[in-house]
């Protein structure tokens, strides 16, 4: 899995790079735009790759670059520069020790060579140990949330809507529960319901007597259940993390 980060701490038109990248196999996206919530990201998922947009706010990608380089797994991180200004290459890349710069938006030349570029670091990361992903990126209505997996409770699906329940929030998603089982890559997480996904690790208490089966926890009053057809899978996870 070759994971890359787009960051432009605001609003930035990246189409032009999704149109690359989506024809790329085995990627994993994150888009992010606050300062906070990449360096969440990058502490507990290690990110192959980051195309810097530093032409909205100059200043914080800075700041951004230099806890990145503090950082010892992100000291060679290849970091890529897209700019509209020729004079970010100079002030950034002699400090911050950037990869590439490619002016923005890109001619179809600098497309091909960005498209290659990527791709000899995608086959560069092949050759390293992979890491577990614990951040789940979430893109709702109001804006992107990166999830670490130790937060979230459960999800449930109602009227066609997904809600992420968390020890300190509820968010809702358009993203349908197969979509979200697919993305969630975690021993600790399963399907325990046709509307429910739940973090084994949280569970407080599984109530059999009910039926179908409740499941509560210790961070809401919500509750979350097991189909009939989940029982035996539930209780050989339990089981076996226990």
């Amino acid at each position: 899995m070759f994971r890359l980060l787009l960051l432009s701490f605001d609003k930035y038109d990246v189409e032009q790079v999704y149109q690359i990248c989506n024809q790329m196999q085995d990627i994993t996206i994150y888009e992010n735009t606050s300062l906070e919530n990449t360096c969440t990201l990058c502490k507990y998922t290690k990110v192959d790759c980051i195309l810097l947009f530093p032409d909205m706010d100059f200043i914080l990608a800075k700041r951004f670059l230099t806890i990145l380089r503090k950082t010892k797994t992100y000291k060679h991180t290849p970091v890529v520069l897209l700019s509209t200004q020729l004079s970010h290459t100079f002030q950034v890349f002699p400090q911050w020790h950037c990869c590439e710069f490619f002016h923005y938006p890109l001619n179809q030349e600098a497309e091909d060579a960005l498209q290659h570029l990527l791709s000899f670091y995608y086959e560069q990361s092949s050759h390293n140990p992979d890491v577990t992903n614990e951040i789940f990126q979430l893109n709702t209505a109001q804006g992107i949330h990166n999830l670490h997996y130790d937060e979230l409770l459960f999800v449930e699906t109602v009227l066609k809507k997904s809600i992420f329940h968390t020890k300190t929030q509820e968010l809702t998603s358009a993203l349908p529960l197969y979509k979200i089982k697919n993305a969630l890559h975690s021993n600790h997480i399963m399907q325990t319901h046709r509307s429910f996904i739940v973090n084994l690790n949280n569970i407080s208490y599984l109530d059999k007597r009910k039926n179908p089966w409740e499941i509560s926890f210790c961070y809401t009053e919500q509750k979350a259940y097991v189909g009939r057809n989940y029982k035996k899978a539930v209780l050989e996870a339990l089981y076996s993390n226990a």
